[in-house]
């Protein structure tokens, strides 16, 4: 192919957006001031949404959540949607493991 200088068609890729940065919502305070290093368990954890290709023009999304202290993943939710449902399943699972009681 180099030789001929010809070069095969990639299909143009579905781009993912899970950020909406334009919007008039009220900013969350930072409530531990950035401070990430921790002492104790099961004080700070962080979460991550990831967006996984499973076959063409499909997806879902994993919602991880991570103890600051321990770098254990404490719980974890997969869903074919970016919604409030995937959080609450992953911090419900967390609470579970980790016996919170809220």
């Amino acid at each position: 192919m180099k030789l001929l200088k010809i070069k095969g068609k990639s299909q143009k890729r579905f781009k993912i957006s899970s950020t909406e940065s334009n919007h008039n919502q009220p900013r969350i305070r930072d409530l531990d001031r950035r401070n990430f290093s921790q002492v104790e368990a099961d004080k700070i954890w962080v979460t991550d949404v990831t967006v996984l290709e499973t076959s063409r023009n499909s997806h879902v999304y994993l919602c991880v959540l991570l103890d600051i202290f321990s770098r254990m993943i404490v719980g974890w939710s997969i869903s074919s949607r970016n919604d409030t449902k995937l959080i609450v399943k992953a911090t419900s699972r967390a609470n579970l493991k980790e016996g919170i009681r809220l």
